[in-house]
């Protein structure tokens, strides 16, 4: 399956030819994908001052917080963002006091697991306590909507966002190697993984060499379901995502006592990739549950995704 409307996201490719951008929540080929008319230009800022309180942008890399998430929507829909973009709160985006703009970053809800990557393209929250504020479709995807805040984990995404800021400064961009690796939040302590499990952590898992003979991913893809099938709406929880089609498969037999797995197949503009997955869940108490049991069992990357 395509997966063109899941809330995961599609990217970089487009990234270097076309500025401003869509995105979704998986750092896979990674979110916000272009959309020219959104204008807007990369910025870092001058430090500034609001409510007595200075902010000093900077360029950071290695930004990794833990923190309060709040959301803006209706009353800024159409109006500028701090990099001159045009808001617009069905897309991924968010604003954030001091990362460069256009950034990516992931934004992991700490109450319940899930996971989107957004742009971010605007300056604030300046409530107090407060880390980032993520448009209203953000909110919606990582369940928060209604309740107005949670507390999340926000990570930017290096290499994606040097590739952003590459292109819309104009100059060459950063060649994509497609490996993207979780850190530990500070305080966090991120749970080991059995030696004798696959390692899932990264997102993008780089193919390793493989004995002959190997079965063809035609012939794969045969035995794994679902793979006509978007299941719009429906609740994962997606483990990984390999470029190898023998390594997915090998990873979902493997999990295969803990639920419903499965590997689709996403052609996306870097290439095609094969996301391992369990689900689709019936509800959001069954993917708490079914997340809760992954982790247990020594999956730390894993987490539930909208599709």
């Amino acid at each position: 399956m395509t997966l063109s409307a899941c809330a995961e996201a599609t990217l970089v490719t487009h990234m270097a030819k076309q500025m401003p951008v869509d995105l979704g929540p998986e750092v896979e080929a990674l979110g916000n994908l272009a959309h020219p008319h959104r204008g807007g230009h990369y910025k870092v800022g001058l430090p500034y001052t609001i409510k007595g309180i200075t902010y000093r942008p900077k360029v950071d890399y290695d930004y990794d917080e833990v923190g309060i998430a709040s959301w803006y929507g209706p009353g800024f829909d159409g109006k500028l963002t701090a990099n001159g973009e045009i808001y617009d709160q069905d897309l991924l985006t968010a604003a954030h006091k001091t990362l460069p703009m256009p950034s990516l970053a992931r934004v992991i809800n700490l109450e319940n697991g899930r996971s989107v990557v957004v742009r971010i393209n605007d300056r604030g929250p300046f409530a107090p306590g407060r880390i980032i504020d993520m448009s209203d479709r953000g909110a919606r995807l990582l369940g928060f909507h209604q309740q107005g805040i949670t507390k999340v984990r926000v990570q930017i995404l290096a290499e994606e966002s040097k590739i952003l800021a590459a292109a819309a400064q104009g100059k060459p961009v950063p060649r994509y190697t497609g490996m993207v690796l979780s850190k530990a939040a500070p305080g966090l302590d991120a749970p080991p993984v059995p030696k004798a499990k696959p390692s899932l952590e990264p997102v993008l898992a780089v193919a390793q060499p493989v004995p002959n003979p190997v079965p063809s991913a035609r012939a794969l893809l045969a035995n794994w379901p679902g793979q006509d099938q978007a299941n719009s709406g429906a609740l994962y929880i997606q483990l990984a995502a390999f470029r190898d089609p023998v390594r997915a498969d090998a990873a979902r037999q493997s999990i295969g006592h803990l639920g419903p797995a499965g590997v689709y197949r996403a052609d996306l503009s870097l290439g095609t990739f094969y996301r391992l997955r369990l689900g689709p869940l019936s509800d959001r108490d069954q993917a708490d549950r079914l997340l809760a049991q992954v982790l247990r069992a020594g999956y730390p990357g894993a987490r539930i995704i909208a599709d």
